[in-house]
């Protein structure tokens, strides 16, 4: 937790800016927030992500190479019952679970839709030309096609 231990001051101080509910509830919290709505407070110099805080001051320390995840999907909460430990890849799977990752057209430098996608696979003209109409490489229709892109479309439509 830093060079300095937290003493209880530091401690009842990080918690005022805690909504501080049942332990099913989200503990939400109220101060500043980073990017990702993760909550991140600086206590003596010390720069911390108030998740992090809350699993350390009721959990212990933070494994060395673990990431501290949130089981309920909320970035800002605090509640050390939401909190566990594991790896960046089991992090990465939680938000591939959850659907929340950046895929296809929530991805900001996409150029096509989840449409366009369908209407690639459906299209019997040759890569390029379907690649010409959507303004994009050969090498994108082609790895469409065979499934090796843009899966949450081609796995989705084949579960249905």
């Amino acid at each position: 937790m830093g060079d300095q231990p937290l003493d209880l001051y530091d401690i009842a101080w990080f918690f005022s800016k805690v909504d501080v509910k049942d332990k099913r509830d989200c503990w939400e919290f109220r101060g500043h927030k980073a990017v990702g709505g993760y909550g991140n407070v600086t206590i003596r110099g010390q720069h911390y992500y108030t998740h992090r805080l809350s699993y350390e001051i009721f959990c212990g320390e933070i494994p060395k190479d673990m990431v501290v995840r949130h089981i309920c999907d909320n970035s800002s909460c605090c509640n050390p019952c939401h909190l566990t430990t594991g790896t960046q890849r089991d992090n990465v799977v939680d938000r591939m679970i959850r659907g929340r990752s950046a895929v296809g057209s929530r991805n900001g430098r996409s150029k096509l839709t989840e449409e366009d996608v369908r209407d690639i696979i459906a299209d019997t003209r040759s890569a390029p030309a379907v690649a010409k109409d959507y303004g994009v490489g050969k090498d994108t229709v082609l790895r469409i096609r065979r499934g090796q892109s843009w899966q949450h479309v081609t796995l989705n439509d084949a579960a249905e």
